[in-house]
């Protein structure tokens, strides 16, 4: 039976885990090898078959550490691995976002995403970041309680034969004219500056400047705790050695910004952008945070408003 299987896996794991904390603390790959793919073989997923599951699973310019596919051959979940620790990082500073975020862009929606640690696990609706779907402690009461939290939540044949379309989100309401989401705004060089980002509660805030579209953001997320200084570097896209955000104004080059500024919570920010990478890093500054781009509505000056 696949729950006793389960059980005696479960078992094992919080085993390894006690004894070995001290070394799965200080590294991914032990944590991945002694405790998550245990857990992954037992709901069902097994690792060496390639059509089911794979590591390192390409997406963008990065790799999410698991993929889990679907019948029909496309990704349902995609898992982040972290080293054995008290908690998880909040989901929005996990890189599997962003990977999610990619495939939906390229045209593959992915159901799930989730991140562990080998004992917790969390698993989320994509592209709802907020609310976890399921949150599993395989750590907390019997093991035969944790193994049917874990089968609830990533059993593959539930999964699998029970994965549908998300339901078409609600009709937006109606938008006052020359607002345009910011997942559709691009900008050419000589647009005129935006007037105002109404963001998803319907506050409005002032911009005038293509800088200030990402700038605002920035402080929106500072506003509600989810930009700190432990989520930085912020980099720009996927390069590596360019930030967006950071806890002192120099990139990963040793260069330092070109057009620094402070914001709110003490970090700086490069504003040295044009309005097409205005409005590009505002859209990848959101989808790090695992909001939707779509969300937000920039109302664009026409050229008759300007001086």
């Amino acid at each position: 039976m696949v729950a006793e299987e389960l059980v005696q896996v479960i078992e094992q794991v919080r085993g390894r885990a006690e004894r070995y904390r001290q070394e799965l603390a200080a590294s991914e790959a032990l944590t991945r090898y002694a405790l998550i793919d245990p857990i992954l073989r037992a709901l069902d997923w097994p690792l060496d078959d390639p059509a089911v599951a794979r590591p390192e699973y390409a997406a963008g310019q990065g790799k999410a550490d698991y993929c889990l596919f679907g019948a029909d051959g496309k990704p349902v979940v995609l898992i982040e691995a972290k080293t054995l620790g008290p908690r998880l990082p909040p989901i929005a500073s996990a890189a599997v976002v962003s990977y999610a975020w990619e495939l939906s862009r390229r045209g593959t929606h992915v159901e799930y995403v989730g991140i562990t640690n080998g004992l917790l696990w969390q698993v989320y609706r994509f592209p709802d970041m907020v609310r976890p779907a399921s949150t599993v402690d395989l750590s907390k009461g019997t093991a035969a309680q944790a193994a049917v939290e874990i089968l609830r939540a990533l059993w593959r044949p539930l999964l699998v034969s029970a994965v549908v379309p998300p339901p078409p989100p609600p009709s937006p309401p109606p938008q006052p004219a020359g607002e345009i989401p910011l997942s559709a705004l691009q900008p050419v060089p000589g647009s005129p500056p935006p007037a105002a980002l109404r963001l998803p509660d319907g506050t409005e805030v002032p911009l005038r400047r293509w800088r200030r579209l990402f700038i605002e953001l920035a402080e929106m997320l500072i506003r509600s705790g989810r930009l700190r200084p432990e989520h930085c570097p912020v980099r720009v896209a996927a390069r590596a050695d360019r930030y967006l955000i950071h806890v002192e104004p120099v990139h990963g080059t040793g260069r330092r910004f070109w057009s620094p500024a402070q914001l709110s919570n003490g970090l700086w920010i490069e504003r040295d952008a044009s309005a097409e990478q205005s409005a590009r890093f505002a859209r990848w500054l959101l989808e790090q945070f695992g909001e939707d781009p779509a969300r937000y509505q920039v109302r664009v000056a026409q050229p008759e408003q300007q001086p």
